[in-house]
């Protein structure tokens, strides 16, 4: 009497983005109370695909004009008498423009173990002189793609302006003055660009 039991079982795992899926079978198998000179024979092949694809694409497009002007203030045409004084004064002008990008992330963790679990499987019980194996065969892929794609353009125009007074065709008197001061003028501008990261794990080390 020959008695043959075949078992097969398979998993697939596909990560899509941030998720890992993983969908096994496990069947035991069991031979037994077969009877003298039976050969018996298990032949059990578990097949294990895991797939990860991720894929981040940014496109970033800025356009920044910043002005600031405390200047071109006219103190003309004016009359003061002896010891009086015409002019004019200005505060600082400051510009400032700041663009910071920062590339997405990728992050997969892989089932652990990659693979269908491992059944029980028994032969037991046969008569004398019987012939019993067990034959297990176990193939497991994994395949892991993970991509970042990010472009960045940015136009600034920054000016800071203090300048441009004018005090002219002022008529004082003895002892009297005109006068034109300005503050500082800054004008500044700054770009920060992070690319983003892959990042795979196993599920014993995530995150």
């Amino acid at each position: 009497m020959k008695q043959l039991l075949i078992r097969i079982s398979g998993g697939l795992a596909t990560a899509g983005m941030l998720t890992v899926f993983m969908a096994t079978n496990a069947y035991a198998a069991e031979i037994s109370n077969n009877g003298a000179g039976s050969t018996n024979t298990i032949v059990e092949t578990q097949t294990t695909q895991t797939q990860v694809q991720q894929s981040n694409q940014q496109e970033v497009q800025t356009i920044a004009i910043v002005v600031a002007n405390t200047g071109f203030n006219d103190t003309n045409g004016n009359t003061v008498g002896n010891g009086g004084a015409v002019g004019s004064s200005t505060g600082p002008a400051t510009a400032e423009a700041s663009v910071k990008v920062r590339g997405g992330s990728n992050i997969a963790v892989l089932p652990d173990p990659c693979g269908c679990p491992t059944g029980d499987n028994l032969i037991s019980n046969n008569g004398a002189g019987s012939t019993n194996a067990i034959v297990s065969t176990t193939t497991k892929g994994t395949n892991v793609q993970q991509q970042n794609q990010q472009s960045v353009w940015t136009l600034a125009v920054v000016a800071a302006n203090s300048g441009g007074n004018d005090t002219n065709y002022n008529t004082v008197g003895d002892g009297g003055s005109v006068h034109s001061s300005t503050g500082a003028a800054h004008a500044r501008f700054k770009t920060k660009v992070k690319g983003g990261s892959n990042l795979l794990l196993t599920s014993s080390i995530s995150p």
